[in-house]
This record gives structure tokens, sequence and C-alpha cells, in this order.
């Protein structure tokens, strides 16, 4: 069964749902919940999904910044649908997006386990691996 992609409104089921993935898939495993930082910036931000039968199965926030760039954060993709291209297409969905409202660059702050998949989709490596929320991320780039 296809899956489509769209942005979701702030406050709706879907954004609802997208909450409890990102929590699921990127908190509890490492003992924790989301956070009101977590969330302080998403009454500014871009909410995109991938929906399979009115199921949310993926989730990713772009955070505007300046000089025309997007911080992607809080991607998270169901686990049952991970390796089956869910998250490169939403992360294609997400770039086109940024690039449609002026944006010129993409960076984040990427798990090392999640590494491999941005680099094949053009992300690089920007300085050292550093610790976040306990574990080691590293920032990466894209131009648009």
């Amino acid at each position: 069964m296809e899956y489509m992609l769209c942005q979701i409104s702030l406050g709706s089921a879907h954004y609802r749902q997208a909450l409890a993935l990102r929590s699921k898939v990127l908190r509890d495993p490492l003992g924790l919940c989301l956070s009101e930082e977590d969330l302080e910036s998403d009454p500014v931000c871009l909410h995109l999904a991938a929906l399979r039968g009115g199921r949310l199965i993926g989730a990713v926030v772009l955070e505007p910044k300046d000089h025309n760039a997007y911080y992607l954060k809080q991607m998270a993709i169901d686990p049952e649908e991970q390796g089956h291209g869910v998250g490169r297409a939403l992360l294609r969905q997400a770039e086109s997006l940024a690039a449609a409202k002026g944006g010129k660059r993409i960076y984040m702050q990427a798990r090392m386990t999640a590494r491999g998949f941005y680099e094949k989709l053009g992300y690089a490596p920007v300085g050292e691996s550093q610790i976040f929320i306990g574990i080691p991320h590293i920032k990466m780039e894209k131009m648009l």
C-alpha cells in the first residue's frame, strides 16, 4: 500500500500522532520524554508527515533559521516502515518545501547511527561529533 506525503498543521490529529511517533522513536528508547524545550519552536516550524491509510508512519520538522537556512529536526519513521524508502521520500519532500520557501541550506544534528542515511542523500558532516541527549551526534548540512 502506498503512502502520501503532506504538510500537517500544529494541533491537528496528525500533529498529535507525529508527537507520539517522535516520542516513541526518538525519546522513549533513551528513557526520555519530549520536553517543552523540544516543542517550543513547533509553532514556527514546518511539519511534514508520511501517511498510509490515514495512519502517520513518518514525520519530520523543519525550523526556519537565519540566512535562508532550515534546521531539520525530530525526523522519525515508524520502526515497521524503516528501510522501505519512507524516510528518503520524506526528506526529499522537506528539501523541496524548504527550497520553494527560499531555503538555500538544510542542516541538522544527526545521530551517528543515521549518518550513513544522510550521507547517501547528499548531506556532508561539518566538524566533530558531539554528545546530545546522551548519544553521539554530528552536524550535517546540504546546500539546496
